[in-house]
């Protein structure tokens, strides 16, 4: 009857050490992964569009993200309300695609709202796009990796 008791305080003890607080979980089979700073920088370039009253290029340029790290691009126009604000964050797979993840703001001259935050998968040298269309209106992102 002590074997029993002995093995099951074993068992709880371990359980116990896994969920405390501040301890890793490390399973079989996965390679560690390296922190952002030991990633290389991924050079993107990236063009905001506007589609139906006023086409135009609204954002563009070139940028080297650290891979999970937040890069943001802000305009504004003047003392006006208008502005926009792309926020980009870049996550490198083991299949050599990135998984961008987009926060776009824009406050138009009159006021109007658009917030939009598509996931792009981007392939090095191949434009990625994702649009957004309304009554009128429509938003485009182009990624590329360089």
């Amino acid at each position: 009857m002590s074997h029993v008791s002995i093995a099951a305080f074993a068992l709880l003890s371990l359980v116990s050490a896994a969920c405390a607080p501040g301890t890793a979980t490390i399973r079989a089979g996965e390679p560690p992964r390296p922190a952002p700073s030991e990633l290389p920088t991924i050079a993107v370039t990236y063009e905001v569009t506007r589609s139906g009253s006023g086409d135009g290029v609204i954002l563009a340029g070139h940028a080297d993200a650290e891979p999970r790290r937040t890069i943001a691009v802000a305009q504004q126009a003047g003392r006006t309300p208008e502005k926009q604000e792309l926020k980009l964050v870049a996550n490198p797979r083991a299949d050599g695609t990135v998984v961008v993840e987009v926060r776009y703001a824009e406050v138009s001259a009159e006021g109007g709202h658009i917030s939009w935050e598509p996931t792009v998968h981007v392939t090095r040298g191949v434009d990625a796009v994702a649009e957004i269309k309304g009554p009128g209106w429509g938003r485009s992102i182009r990624l590329r990796l360089l």
